[in-house]
């Protein structure tokens, strides 16, 4: 079995910080080198999006993003 990446492990820890606050117990968590000691649910939220595409970027499964415009 494959070592996991930092990005993985990122997730992991924004997961367990996300489920500590949804428990009502938190007073800190640390994603990578950053430790945070306020808990806002929408912020661990968008960084957990922002992790998930990061890691499907990594492991090939979404290429870049395409923004289209249509003008009439």
């Amino acid at each position: 079995m494959s070592e996991k990446t930092q990005t993985e492990l990122e997730l992991e820890s924004v997961n367990a910080a996300i489920l500590a606050v949804l428990k009502g117990g938190v007073t800190e968590y640390q994603i990578g080198t950053r430790q945070v000691t306020y808990h806002d649910l929408d912020v661990l939220k968008k960084i957990q999006s922002s992790l998930r595409l990061r890691l499907a970027r990594e492991q090939g499964k979404v290429r870049g993003i395409r923004k289209v415009g249509i003008r009439f």
